[in-house]
């Protein structure tokens, strides 16, 4: 094992015995709930965009023949 990886070690082993978090887990948290978040957006301007085209569908002027 590396010197470095030995000393990062035992820091995030003193950092969880105090019940703080690693700086690099929180991070890889915040991309995590970051990615969540965008992907619920995408869907729900998806669904906003599939409703609106619905409604103008629905809208669209009729001939006679209801065409």
């Amino acid at each position: 094992m590396k010197p470095g990886r030995l000393s990062m070690l035992v820091r995030n082993l003193r950092l969880r015995a105090e019940g703080r978090t690693n700086p690099i887990d929180a991070m890889e948290s915040l991309k995590a709930a970051l990615a969540q978040e965008q992907k619920r957006r995408a869907e729900a301007e998806l669904e906003i965009t599939t409703l609106q085209r619905r409604l103008h569908a629905h809208e669209k002027p009729r001939d006679a023949k209801g065409r």
